[in-house]
Order: C-alpha cells, then structure tokens, then sequence
C-alpha cells in the first residue's frame, strides 16, 4: 500500500496534467491558497496547525516544493477537504 501511495504521489505531483495541460503541482498551489483564504487564515497560522515551518508552507502555496504523503493528510484534515477537492479531480 505505502509504495502505491507513494507511486500515484510521484505521478501526481511529477508527471500529470490536466485536460488543459496544466501540471497538477499548480494546480495544487493554486487550490492550497484557495483554501488558507477560504479558512481565513494566513501562511503561519496554516503552517502551525499543519505542523510545518512557515517557509515550508509557503514553498508549497508557491510550487516550489511538494508536502510529503503524511502532510497531504494533514493538509486535508486541516482545511475540513477531501483529496478530490484538493487537487480537483
């Protein structure tokens, strides 16, 4: 299970587009800063309730960089969604 988590994780954030050609990783920053804005809420605060540097949350709202599987979850559960709203599927 964890090595196909880990597989769709790559594929997702690597190797994808949408059906616009757009790569899934902006796709994740863009929602991502949707969903700090929806919550009200502002890089530090997401950051701390996720449980990771501020400086990491905001490599991620700006597609620097990519959260681990295990801070995917916490994104999720942090913002109240589901992996489909997340990355709009």
């Amino acid at each position: 299970m964890l090595t196909w988590v880990k597989l769709t994780y790559k594929i997702l954030f690597k190797l994808t587009e949408d059906k616009f050609g757009k790569p899934y990783s902006q796709i994740f920053s863009s929602r991502l800063r949707e969903l700090r804005l929806e919550s009200a809420m502002n890089r530090a605060e997401a950051a701390q309730k996720i449980g990771v540097a501020p400086s990491t949350y905001g490599n991620w709202e700006q597609g620097r960089r990519y959260p681990s599987v295990d801070e995917i979850y916490k994104i999720l559960k942090v913002f109240g969604v589901q992996a489909n709203d997340l990355f709009e599927f």
